[in-house]
């Protein structure tokens, strides 16, 4: 065999072990265990980067836009406590105990499904 071909062999085995080794992998992904300072029934939401433990309730007495959350950092510390407001403000078909419902927090607006977000109440 010339140095050509052996070349060429070797360069072939590189790519198919260097393809072999690149095969895609799953991380699961587990929520982490909320601290006691969190509410019972808190939904973690989050990814890799991070995220928030969210409690939300729609208290009886409050008009239809308005919500009462609980925001809570992995720590455990209090991002957010109070009424939260809906938009658009129509009822939205959605369940606040169920983490695909949210998409996530940037500190004063929680991103739900289908376009809708509750942001902090400022009356």
């Amino acid at each position: 065999m010339d140095g050509k071909k052996v070349l060429n062999c070797l360069i072939l085995l590189v790519v198919i072990f260097g393809l072999i080794s690149c095969q895609e992998s799953e991380t699961e992904l587990s929520d982490p265990p909320a601290p006691n300072s969190v509410p019972s029934g808190s939904v973690w939401v989050g990814g890799l980067d991070g995220g928030v433990f969210v409690f939300i309730t729609k208290p009886s007495e409050y008009p239809k836009h308005l919500y009462e959350g609980e925001i809570h950092y992995v720590s455990g510390d209090l991002s957010y406590k109070g009424k939260l407001e809906i938009f658009p403000k129509e009822q939205p078909n959605i369940d606040f105990n169920v983490k695909s419902s949210f998409e996530g927090w940037d500190g004063d607006t929680l991103y739900l499904i289908n376009d809708f977000y509750l942001k902090i109440y400022e009356p």
